[in-house]
């Protein structure tokens, strides 16, 4: 391998390399911009605090024995008719609940499609920056062959 190959393959590596390292900046922005902006803890998540003297109050002690039959609260068929406005308020919340969380997996899913689509066309829009940057390198890279080939047949 002559002097002058050397020194072209040298340049092209160089060039590799500096194409190479902007692709890796660009895919760690990308990344960065898709990571959440939320962070685990280090930590068990734990907080162990020590009170002194601040202890509660215990809870107040109420008339009625808990029951099998419901809460008892009021020892009639009212704890029956709470219990089951409970329930009926607790099934609708859960079911608006199930309705809001189906929506919003229906958005994320199509965004997630955009992302997808969007990332494809960058990648293929940034592989064809490339390309044309390399297409560019290998021209310059003839013409200074051509160049040192002319002033070698002129100086030998």
């Amino acid at each position: 391998m002559t002097d002058d190959e050397r020194r072209e393959l040298r340049d092209l590596m160089q060039a590799h390399d500096q194409m190479m390292t902007e692709h890796q900046e660009w895919m760690a922005a990308r990344e960065a911009a898709a990571t959440s902006p939320v962070q685990k803890s280090d930590g068990d998540g734990l907080v162990y605090r020590t009170m002194n003297g601040n202890a509660p109050a215990p809870a107040p002690q109420t008339g009625a024995e808990p029951s099998e039959e419901g809460l008892n609260l009021f020892g009639d068929e009212r704890d029956q008719i709470l219990a089951h406005a409970v329930g009926y308020a607790i099934a609708e919340l859960r079911a608006e609940f199930e309705r809001k969380t189906n929506k919003l997996r229906r958005e994320m899913t199509a965004l997630h499609r955009q992302v997808d689509a969007h990332t494809e066309s960058a990648i293929e829009i940034y592989c064809t920056n490339v390309e044309r940057r390399l297409s560019i390198l290998e021209g310059e890279n003839i013409r200074l062959k051509a160049m040192l080939d002319s002033r070698r047949r002129k100086n030998g």
